[in-house]
């Protein structure tokens, strides 16, 4: 493979991910230098280069040195219908300035370019990608290949002092019920994918393809049902909560995955509810924390929500985004 402008030490090869173990690994140590934050798990990460939009051979490339260390990689990522694509490039920090990471970031806006033409017609197609903004080396390359901020999201925290926490009732009418992964997959999906529906970004998909999307990540290996819950109004399910028991790989922090509540039922202390019996949960366990993060301007003023029930911001991350197709916005903003 071509690799006009990198050192003459490096090779560039096309996946697959061969050793998921090493590539997390990589994956890890870069965003700990970067970030301080491991931010993905192990097994999210294969989760998501295993999703069935991802071609491993045609969306992953893998830089390493002459000793065959992995000192680079990038990947892309788009689903049906694509009116948007989602860039990642890793780079040792030991070899930062030396062309890797705009290579990656070159081969990516090329692979997203030529996949324009499956685009719907007079659709708006963006590349985006999340940075930590305290990255400088990042956010120049970005800002220098026409990328601006759109949006930041949040990391928010709660640490355990006790381990109690006041009981928040659901109002006449409602329950909250648990998970039953042999029968309640789709409707859980459902009102997830319903409740954010008015959310930045959201973009309407074949129900299909999303059911098997969240399947995938229902089924990896570190997935709890038990700490899956619902929210009924009579037969209806108007809620769900979906959390997991680890942050990042530490099993010490829990971490909500999605919480979202139907429309017509928002305001009537729900998502509070729900919180509050995940985070009684999570100290049970013997955790001493819980995590999520959230759109930082929500459009639901969840940031409100979870500062009411003493979350606090612990890490910000900016959303880039570069047009590279003039059109219809599609998403949601």
């Amino acid at each position: 493979m071509a690799t006009t402008g990198l050192p003459s030490d490096v090779t560039v090869s096309r996946g697959p991910v061969e050793d998921f173990d090493e590539f997390h690994d990589f994956v890890r140590s870069v965003n700990i230098d970067q970030s301080d934050r491991a931010i993905v798990s192990r097994e999210v990460l294969e989760a998501v280069l295993s999703m069935p939009d991802v071609d491993q051979t045609e969306d992953i490339r893998i830089v390493r040195d002459g000793s065959g260390a992995l000192v680079g990689a990038g990947w892309v990522q788009s689903r049906n219908p694509f009116v948007e694509t989602f860039t990642r490039g890793l780079v040792s920090p030991d070899r930062l300035g030396e062309g890797i990471g705009s290579f990656l970031l070159d081969w990516e806006l090329a692979a997203a370019n030529e996949r324009i033409s499956s685009a719907p017609e007079d659709a708006q197609v963006v590349a985006k990608t999340f940075l930590d903004p305290g990255h400088a080396p990042s956010v120049a390359l970005f800002a220098d290949r026409g990328f601006s901020v759109t949006r930041y999201f949040l990391e928010m925290r709660i640490d355990f002092a006790d381990g109690s926490f006041p009981d928040v009732p659901l109002a006449d009418g409602l329950r909250l019920v648990g998970f039953d992964p042999e029968s309640d997959h789709e409707r859980l999906f459902d009102v997830i994918d319903e409740a954010f529906r008015d959310h930045y970004g959201h973009v309407e998909r074949p129900h299909e393809e999303e059911l098997a999307r969240f399947m995938q990540f229902m089924s990896i290996p570190t997935f709890e049902p038990s700490l899956v819950w619902m929210v009924m109004d009579g037969d209806e399910v108007v809620a769900g909560n979906i959390c997991v028991g680890n942050h990042e790989g530490d099993t010490n922090i829990g971490y909500v995955a999605s919480l979202g509540v139907l429309r017509p039922w928002r305001g009537k202390g729900i998502a509070k509810s729900m919180l509050v019996a995940c985070f009684s949960e999570f100290a049970r366990r013997g955790k001493t924390a819980t995590a999520l993060h959230v759109d930082a301007a929500s459009p639901t003023g969840a940031t409100h929500l979870y500062e009411s029930v003493g979350m606090r911001e612990t890490h910000r991350d900016a959303l880039y985004e570069l047009e590279l197709r003039p059109g219809e916005d599609l998403s949601v903003r």
